[in-house]
């Protein structure tokens, strides 16, 4: 947190682990702080971003999802317009090279 600038961030991670695969989890909540003078108070849908990605050859699944927007608070009879950003990551290795099913012989 930076009162200064008005900024807080929390993180929080977490690892896993069991006979097929290792997990990470990593969840990142950021706030920012600006005073507003707009009294219109258009509020826009927040913007989705989703990743994922897949390396075959070394068995590795990585997610990525986060979400940016804003909103509008009063504090003491002030506008303030909050900018946030939340993020969700996760990394999945997995152990055994044999990680998806295997084809029925009907597509063989």
């Amino acid at each position: 947190m930076d009162a200064k600038k008005q900024i807080k961030v929390l993180c929080f991670g977490q690892k896993f682990e069991d006979s097929e695969s290792k997990s990470q989890v990593r969840k990142n909540f950021s706030y920012k702080l600006h005073k507003s003078t707009d009294l219109t108070q258009q509020e826009e849908a927040p913007e989705v971003f989703i990743r994922k990605a897949f390396d075959s050859k070394n068995g590795i699944e990585k997610f990525n999802f986060q979400v940016k927007g804003y909103y509008y608070i009063t504090h003491k009879r002030v506008l303030f317009k909050v900018h946030f950003r939340h993020t969700l990551n996760i990394k999945v290795q997995w152990k055994s090279k044999a990680f998806s099913p295997k084809k029925s012989e009907i597509l063989t």
